[in-house]
């Protein structure tokens, strides 16, 4: 599932497999990851285990969000 996320991200470039490009914008791959580890971390039944992961996915959302912003 995560492999074909982070290949849907990488084709919005339009370049052919192995897609030697990275996306214009760095940072929205990053964001798009931590949404989606923040999602599948709602999963995980430890409470704190759970907390932890989406803290840093949150960590990691907000600072890729700048990085597109500025």
């Amino acid at each position: 599932m995560i492999r074909a996320l982070l290949d849907e991200i990488d084709d919005w470039c339009g370049t052919k497999p192995p897609r030697p490009f990275p996306p214009k914008k760095g940072g929205l791959r990053d964001v798009l990851i931590s949404v989606a580890i923040h999602d599948l971390a709602a999963e995980v039944t430890d409470v704190k285990a759970r907390e932890q992961i989406q803290s840093a996915a949150a960590n990691v959302f907000g600072s890729a969000g700048r990085g597109l912003a500025g």
